[in-house]
């Protein structure tokens, strides 16, 4: 995640000031990825204490 946000800023990016469409898709989607799996490690440890 934190390289796709580096990389839609840098001088390689077609617009460096603020995400492309495709850039900011791109890094949505991996922040939903990071989010799903941090919710699934919860919900493990959760897991072991619920009667």
């Amino acid at each position: 995640m934190l390289n796709k946000h580096a990389l839609a800023h840098s001088e390689n990016s077609s617009d460096p000031e603020k995400f492309t469409r495709c850039e900011a898709h791109e890094v949505v989607r991996e922040v939903d990825e990071l989010v799903q799996a941090a919710l699934s490690y919860q919900a493990a440890i959760l897991s072991r204490f619920q009667e």
